[in-house]
């Protein structure tokens, strides 16, 4: 589609309220734009922005604040935010490119969940964003105080690196953020309501 001189991306992601200025990501992970508007007479007939009309902004330095983990004795004096996060993380490295993460996820709230969106950005060893990845696990269920183990979209060349002089391996560095979650179920009884980190 074309407006005052843009073309935009139609894409059938869905979009809500609140999804503007969001990255629209493939089925790989890689960004190609920005949610930007949708149509409310079709079905699923939404735009984007594409990645490549923001080459001409400001650069900007974006940081990502790392999940820090919650120690099971300070866990009943936290809020519901601290109560789900990620540990026991298992990276899969080939040479010098990491290929994904093995997670736990754990839920220390007296909740069910599910329905996870969980970001992954990649560091170089210098701490240059490398990639960034977003895994939507829609069929995943962590009834309360358990964990799941889960796979993570992480694929990132140039995770490691090799000092010849030295004789040295330095690895990169990522972080984990879960953007948001489903309570699936709360004090026994049917519940399904976002909730966003």
């Amino acid at each position: 589609m074309k407006l005052d001189n843009v073309k935009y991306l139609q894409i059938t992601a869905p979009i809500s309220p609140g999804s503007s200025g969001g990255a629209v990501f493939t089925g790989q992970g890689r960004v190609i734009g920005i949610a930007t508007a949708a149509f409310t007479s079709g079905q699923n007939l939404n735009f984007a922005l594409p990645l490549n009309l923001l080459k001409d902004l400001p650069l900007s330095n974006v940081q990502f604040a790392a999940i820090k983990h919650v120690g099971r004795d300070s866990v009943e004096a936290r809020g519901p935010r601290e109560l789900v996060f990620v540990n026991n993380i298992i990276e899969k490295t080939a040479g010098y490119t990491l290929e994904g993460l093995t997670v736990s996820i754990q839920n220390q709230s007296s909740d069910t969940i599910g329905n996870f969106r969980i970001l992954v950005v990649v560091k170089s060893p210098s701490g240059d964003i490398l990639n960034f990845h977003m895994t939507e696990l829609k069929d995943t269920v962590v009834p309360p105080k358990l964990a799941r183990q889960v796979g993570l979209l992480a694929h990132a060349q140039g995770f490691q690196t090799f000092d010849f002089k030295t004789r040295t391996v330095s690895k990169g560095s990522y972080e984990i953020r879960i953007l948001d979650y489903r309570i699936v179920r709360r004090g026994g009884g049917p519940i399904d309501e976002l909730f966003k980190r």
